[in-house]
């Protein structure tokens, strides 16, 4: 009985010996090693895992261990990481009862089971001891511990957790406020308005807890951080952010997210940044075709402002960060209300060319300096579009003069500004109001014909942005920030010969009045439309818009041809009479009486048209567009000997020689040959 008793309590007590598997055997039940609390994963520090007892671990079917590792069981566990971490793992024993070269590890980054050799992270660890990852990016990792068979004890690792460093390898430049980029003062340039660029790795860089992430998308997990101020005037900033060398083998497009604030990061506390953008795109879809952000009027004078570039977890690769800056003074005259002496440019004389200089700055905007009709729509006539930028000068007339408006720049900026357009209202909005009358537009450089007396307001006009790509003028297509140099000069209105203002003695006389000689090519003489519109014939005048003319008087002594050629055919059309214009009555403002003779012409081609004895009047038509233009027709008759003009009057006809009976005639037709 004893000896069965003492086989029995043996036998029991060896099945209750037999050691269990740890409960992180299995890779689906690998150890979760938390870094702090649930809810702040961005811990940094020293953290440990569950100690297990590794002796009664086994192997599953199918696991991949690394050549090396040893591989006779092996016990998993698992952490994460919000962003990119710098983690060295140490392999752990109780007490000393493991030969260290019976244990080993491998990392991978996964929380899949069974991980491969593509999902591990180098190099695996052969030994008990400890290795230095200097850049984890943001993801799952299992930790794999394999043994030898013999191996029997109590294992546990360390994590010892930081941000980013750099003595360990990391490239993090800039990772943080307080290791922010430096980039200095921003100043404008006259040779450039490209004031940094700079050139660093984004590869390692982290986001610290509290850092706004975008989209609601972790996988925004690294960020960089640069600082600049601006100088004592300045209307636009730009920030260009590229891959440069550009990567063939990184995914299109590259994706940044741009935050700007105000305030310095590397002396203010995150609570003194105050955001003015966020999550702001920056893509760039090829090489030659960088991302860029332009603040246009947004940023003060002398003044910290922080960036902040966001990237993605599995973005990598140089990038180059560029600034911009234009601006250099303020507007001197943006406000129609208080133009200041060196905008008035008083009673404007013929010959000399008239030169103010001004800036297109913040100040320039119209909505800051509205003013009637000058800040808005001028209706029926809306010639303000959508220009937003507006400069203001006066001058004086004292008499009718055709005005030139123009201006000047190096020509590098005209890719820049764009169109600059001209408006010009009578009156003076300090002496008159705000709600001028609008007399005149004119774009980029042109004439304003017959301008009256009296003393004008200039507004001059730019955009802020036009919506093109960047190109030639390194900066953003807007005038902001550019000095301008406006012209204006004076040319003499013409004076019109014929244009019967004064009856009959206005008209151009062929040949001096006195009969055509047949043969003889008569030019007129040169005369010019001018500001005053003429009486018209009655009847069509070749044009709906036609309120000008000009009169020849052509003498005809015998019949003929009378041949009409020359003029300025592109500009006028033509039209010949019979009757003499400066003799005939006037109703309703149309002169009577007058006969066309040819329809309208142009004269590109010589008209030809039957005339006989009497007076006959040329016209040439035109309207307000054709004001200046000038035109000098010739005129020449043709006449035939008499026996070659016998049949032209009806009312003498002449018989034929020969045939005194005019009825027809019956030939007697025979057969030919015979």
């Amino acid at each position: 009985m004893w000896g069965r008793g003492i086989l029995g309590w043996a036998i029991g007590g060896s099945l209750l010996l037999v050691a269990q598997p740890p409960a992180n055997d299995n890779c689906t039940n690998a150890a979760f090693i938390s870094f702090g609390s649930p809810h702040n994963p961005y811990a940094v520090g020293t953290f440990y895992s569950d100690t297990v007892d590794i002796t009664a671990a086994t192997l599953q079917a199918g696991e991949y261990i690394p050549a090396g590792v040893p591989n006779g069981k092996t016990v998993w566990y698992r952490f994460y990481l919000p962003t990119t971490r710098t983690v060295r793992i140490v392999l752990r024993q109780v007490g000393t009862s493991i030969d260290p070269t019976h244990v080993g590890w491998t990392l991978y980054r996964t929380n899949s089971c069974l991980p491969g050799a593509a999902q591990r992270v180098d190099p695996p660890i052969v030994l008990m001891e400890g290795y230095t990852h200097a850049c984890l990016k943001r993801g799952w990792y299992l930790v794999q511990v394999g043994a030898n068979l013999v191996a029997s004890g109590q294992i546990f690792l360390e994590l010892i957790v930081s941000s980013p460093q750099i003595e360990a390898g990391a490239e993090a430049y800039y990772d943080h406020m307080a290791t922010a980029q430096n980039l200095g003062l921003l100043s404008t340039s006259s040779s450039s308005v490209l004031l940094k660029d700079v050139t660093f790795d984004y590869a390692c860089q982290s986001v610290s807890e509290g850092e706004v992430i975008c989209d609601n998308d972790s996988s925004w997990s690294k960020s960089t951080w640069h600082v600049f101020r601006t100088d004592g005037h300045v209307d636009w900033v730009g920030i260009e952010l590229s891959e440069d060398p550009w990567n063939s083998g990184n995914p299109t497009p590259r994706e940044w997210r741009l935050f700007v604030y105000q305030g310095n990061a590397l002396t203010d506390s995150a609570s003194g940044l105050t955001p003015l953008v966020s999550c702001v795109p920056l893509v760039q879809s090829s090489a030659s075709v960088p991302s860029r952000y332009d603040f246009l009027c947004q940023l003060q004078p002398n003044t910290y402002y922080t960036i902040r570039i966001l990237g993605r977890t599995d973005y990598a690769h140089r990038v180059r960060l560029r600034l911009y800056e234009r601006g250099s003074q303020p507007s001197v005259s943006p406000n129609p209300l208080t133009i200041p002496s060196t905008h008035n440019l008083g009673t404007l004389a013929f010959g000399p060319t008239y030169t103010v200089t001004d800036y297109w700055s913040c100040a320039s905007r119209i909505s800051s300096n509205l003013c009637g009709s000058l800040g808005t729509a001028v209706t029926p006539d809306d010639t303000i579009g959508d220009f937003d930028l507006a400069l203001y000068y006066t001058f004086t007339l004292s008499g009718a003069a055709h005005v030139r408006l123009w201006h000047t720049n190096p020509w590098w900026w005209y890719y820049c500004m764009g169109t600059v357009r001209f408006r010009v209202f009578q009156g003076v909005p300090a002496v008159d109001g705000c709600n001028l009358t609008h007399r005149a537009t004119v774009d980029n450089d042109g004439w304003i014909q017959c301008l009256e007396a009296g003393t004008y307001t200039v507004q001059v006009l730019a955009r802020l942005n036009r919506s093109v790509l960047w190109g030639t003028c390194w900066g953003p297509y807007s005038a902001l920030g550019l000095p301008v140099n406006l012209h204006i000069a004076l040319g003499s209105t013409p004076q019109q010969r014929f244009g019967l203002h004064v009856r009959p003695d206005e008209a151009d006389l062929i040949n001096g009045g006195t009969p055509l000689t047949p043969g003889v090519t008569y030019y007129a003489t040169w005369d010019t439309l001018d500001c005053r519109t003429t009486v018209l014939p009655a009847g069509d005048v070749c044009g709906g818009g036609n309120n000008r003319a000009i009169y020849r008087i052509i003498q005809v002594d015998q019949p003929g041809i009378l041949e009409v050629g020359g003029g300025n055919w592109w500009r006028f059309r033509y039209r010949l009479y019979r009757g003499d214009a400066r003799v005939e009555p006037i109703v309703a403002g149309r002169i009577q009486n007058l006969i066309d003779q040819m329809g309208c012409q142009d004269l590109y081609w010589p008209a030809k048209v039957c005339v006989t004895p009497g007076y006959y009047t040329l016209v040439s038509f035109g309207d307000d567009g054709d004001i200046g233009e000038r035109d000098r027709p010739w005129v020449r008759l043709h006449v035939f000997p008499p026996g070659e003009r016998r049949f032209y009057d009806p009312s003498s006809p002449v018989s034929l020689p020969g045939d005194p009976d005019p009825r027809p005639r019956v030939e007697q037709v025979g057969t030919l040959g015979g």
